[in-house]
């Protein structure tokens, strides 16, 4: 169950939300996931385990990769990201 961080004050009041983990008698393991309601901004505990795959493993532009996609090609040896038309490297290069 998400845990709510109330914010103060009147103007643009809302929570925040928050993804714990819990130990089964009930207590706090860690938030994982915390999401900032009035920002948008979403902060992780841990790194972001991003998917290994292949060159040829790597979803087809136009398929089902979104914008921002990440992902580490091992045929390459490299992180590469999907900007809605190609794969790329670090350096921004066509992959």
């Amino acid at each position: 169950m998400p845990l709510q961080a109330t914010e103060s004050g009147w103007g643009n009041a809302g929570t925040n939300l928050d993804f714990i983990a819990r130990t089964d008698a009930g207590g706090l393991l860690s938030t994982p996931i915390s999401i900032e309601r009035a920002t948008g901004r979403v902060s992780f505990a841990y790194p972001v385990k991003v998917p290994a795959l292949t060159t040829a493993q790597r979803p087809a532009p136009g398929g089902t990769a979104g914008a921002g996609m990440h992902m580490f090609d091992t045929t390459l040896g490299k992180p590469t990201w999907y900007d809605r038309s190609n794969w790329r490297d670090a350096c921004g290069t066509s992959v």
